[in-house]
């Protein structure tokens, strides 16, 4: 009895639970000639919407910022979206 119940004992404490480590690897892939807008800001006038923009480049890093304006021929920007 005594050898079963010190089996039972290291089978509790000799048991680990597994780690399981989670790899994650960056399947999307980077259009280089976008320059994906991350944010925007959106003024209503009579005659139309106007506003500014940022865009980054996901391969340069490069930001720039910019105006638009429906009155210009421009569409509101969408952020995500490329320019």
């Amino acid at each position: 009895m005594k050898l079963i119940a010190i089996s039972i004992l290291f089978l509790l404490v000799g048991c680990k639970k597994e780690e399981v480590k989670e790899t994650t690897t960056n399947t999307t892939v980077q259009n280089c000639n976008c320059d994906r807008v991350i944010s925007h800001t959106t003024f209503n006038l009579t005659t139309g919407q106007f506003g500014e923009y940022v865009t980054i480049n996901d391969c340069t890093g490069l930001q720039i910022n910019g105006n638009w304006g429906t009155n210009q021929g421009d569409t509101e920007p969408i952020n995500g979206s490329c320019l």
